[in-house]
């Protein structure tokens, strides 16, 4: 078996909702997950949104990649699988800049434990390089504010802090 890891960079607004039909301050609540509550994607979810894209785009091969229409009276398991997509930053709001982009070591520190769970730290190595230094960079310092790297950024007001 062989595993990719992809990074996801949404080019426009992305909610992806609960499914819940609790309402919150949004019209629906964001899926999370259910361990660290931080915001995900649905492995299903996101295995949905690609296979329309492919579909949408004319490839041939969708039933070989994922899999035949769960409606289908003899079911057919693509070559694929899809796990969720979780979240390394999200955009916080401040005084200086429109937004600017925020992580945790809570974050870091589970997408460094996924690459090496799913052993992709070959196609990694760099990028689990610098996260691990990062950890620990942040690690270091001693107060309970942020850990800004910017200089012209450091004394700016952070929306939603917690």
């Amino acid at each position: 078996m062989h595993t990719q890891m992809y990074i996801i960079t949404p080019l426009s607004n992305l909610h992806v909702g609960s499914g819940e039909t609790s309402i919150g301050v949004i019209d629906n609540l964001v899926q999370r997950d259910v361990l660290s509550g931080f915001p995900n994607i649905n492995a299903s979810g996101l295995k949905g949104a690609i296979r329309e894209y492919c579909k949408y785009k004319g490839f041939a091969q969708l039933e070989t990649f994922f899999g035949n229409d769960t409606k289908a009276e003899k079911k057919v398991k693509g070559a694929f699988r899809f796990f969720d997509a979780n979240l390394l930053a999200i955009p916080v709001r401040t005084n200086k800049v429109p937004y600017m982009m925020a992580t945790s070591i809570e974050i870091l520190k589970e997408f460094v434990f996924k690459i090496d769970q799913f052993n992709c730290g070959e196609s990694l190595t760099n990028l689990k390089d610098k996260i691990e230094e990062l950890i620990e960079q942040i690690g270091t310092v001693n107060n309970s504010s942020p850990t800004v790297f910017d200089e012209n950024m450091t004394d700016a007001i952070i929306e939603e802090l917690d």
